[in-house]
């Protein structure tokens, strides 16, 4: 029984371990994102009216991804890229729209 115990106390620990390891790693990039969203709602006409879709969290204070949101007729636009970057600084730079080949080079995506 006390083997058992022991395992079962080995194995809770190494499961909060693991668990915090991947908090780590992933929960930077989810604070990235939530930050992406909010700044790029910030700079829209409906912030309310924000979809987002593909945000990808390429490095620590860069994230990639698509908003579409309504104009200034009530209709949504259609998506559009975008490129979040939090500087060394503090400073923070929102591109909407970004150019095709630009974005596909910063954001590793398509070829």
């Amino acid at each position: 029984m006390k083997k058992y115990a022991g395992e079962m106390i080995f194995g809770s620990i190494f499961i909060v371990l693991a668990s915090w390891s991947v908090y780590a790693t992933v929960g930077k990039g989810w604070v990235d994102i939530y930050q992406a969203k909010k700044a790029v709602r910030e700079q829209l006409v409906d912030p309310d009216s924000a979809e987002f879709r593909n945000m990808v969290s390429v490095s620590d204070g860069l994230v990639c991804g698509e908003v579409n949101s309504k104009n200034r007729m009530g209709g949504y636009a259609g998506y559009e890229k975008l490129i979040y970057e939090r500087r060394d600084d503090g400073s923070i730079n929102v591109m909407i729209p970004s150019p095709g080949a630009y974005y596909r080079y910063i954001c590793r995506i398509g070829a």
